[in-house]
């Protein structure tokens, strides 16, 4: 019975979910930024980290380097969960870029996307790489 168990366990291991840190691993992303400089970009995920005004978005932040660029996403598990974060966050920092950026460049525009993470950034979980204390994941092709 107990080997039965494992063997179970085992097979529910691999076939199951991936997992990153004991959790889902996250399917789906909110591109929300794009920036050349990582402190740029790290500024950007950490919009996300102790946010008073969206806080059910805390803590799902993540920095992405891809075709070059460093990118500032969200990340969910389903597709819907995504499509609802991107309203709610064009909003958000669209009515922040309006006192700032948006305010000295009148033609700057914001625009966030929802991407399937296996086909966008394939095997992200697996390239996470360190520019001193910020870590960010690493698109690479295939």
């Amino acid at each position: 019975m107990k080997k039965l168990v494992f063997a179970i366990l085992l097979f529910l291991a691999y076939s199951s979910s991936i997992t990153l840190a004991g959790q889902t691993l996250p399917k789906y992303g909110v591109v929300y930024g794009s920036d050349t400089e990582i402190k740029d970009s790290e500024n950007e995920v950490l919009r996300f980290k102790n946010n008073h005004q969206l806080p059910q978005y805390n803590g799902k932040s993540a920095m992405f380097f891809r075709d070059n660029v460093f990118r500032s996403l969200l990340l969910f598990n389903t597709k819907s969960e995504a499509k609802t974060a991107q309203q709610k966050v064009e909003e958000y920092l669209n009515k922040i870029d309006k006192q700032g950026i948006a305010r000295n460049n009148p033609n700057w525009e914001r625009g966030s996307y929802v991407v399937d993470l296996s086909r966008w950034c394939p095997n992200w979980s697996k390239n996470q790489e360190s520019h001193g204390k910020i870590k960010y994941y690493v698109c690479k092709p295939q």
